[in-house]
């Protein structure tokens, strides 16, 4: 939650200070950490579907 949360303020405009400040980190290199998206494009993502046990 902590990581959706500062990439989208970031992609909704605000600085990286300020989300540093939101999520209460000391250092920038910590909340670099929940700004990496891990590689992953919007095209990317894997979408799972529930299944429901055979009656």
């Amino acid at each position: 939650m902590r990581s959706l949360s500062a990439r989208t303020y970031i992609a909704e405009g605000m600085r990286p200070e300020v989300v540093q400040t939101l999520l209460g980190h000391a250092h920038a290199e910590m909340t670099a950490i929940y700004l990496n998206d891990r590689g992953l494009t919007a095209g990317e993502w894997k979408t799972a579907e529930a299944h429901t046990a055979a009656n």
